[in-house]
């Protein structure tokens, strides 16, 4: 009688737990908001982590891809006051040039990481968090270049309606 007692305990537990996790999974799947960590992710059942590393790197991804475009419009400002001064980089072409090496950087690495050691599920995991903190660290490496000062402190989630992360040129 106690063991069945605990295994019912121990199931509505699991089942909570789960329900838990995936409610706070990817921000309420608010497409809205991307939460900068893949740590919601980790108490999911198999396809459920998939699921929610997958939603997590469609979001970095149109974060990412925010700040690009955000940088092109403020490094377009950039080299019109510049103009006159000289012949300035064109820093639209090389701000390209550089996302795709990054792009290509970024799906070599994930790759590695999804072949290396034992090959199994998990290396498929990591390699989606291998993608998410790699694109998280390019994000602020854009940012930090666009604004040579630290304005837009970034907390736990990112407003992904915003479009201006580039502050206009000076």
């Amino acid at each position: 009688m106690t063991i069945n007692l605990l295994k019912i305990v121990f199931v509505a537990a699991v089942l909570t737990w789960s329900s838990a996790s995936y409610a706070q999974y990817a921000g309420d799947k608010d497409p809205g908001h991307l939460v900068l960590s893949t740590a919601m992710c980790d108490y999911l059942d198999t396809m459920s982590i998939a699921n929610c590393l997958d939603d997590q790197n469609k979001k970095v991804d149109r974060w990412l891809n925010a700040i690009v475009e955000s940088y092109a419009r403020w490094a377009t400002e950039a080299m019109a006051d510049l103009a006159h001064g000289g012949e300035p980089v064109d820093q639209v072409a090389q701000l390209r040039a550089a996302e795709a090496a990054f792009k290509q950087y970024r799906s070599e690495a994930a790759e590695l990481v999804n072949v290396s050691g034992l090959v199994g599920s998990i290396n498929k995991f990591m390699a989606a968090r291998t993608y998410f903190d790699l694109t998280i660290d390019r994000a602020r490496l854009l940012l930090g270049t666009c604004i040579s000062r630290p304005i837009i402190e970034l907390g736990d989630t990112v407003d992904l309606t915003r479009v201006d992360w580039c502050p206009p040129a000076l």
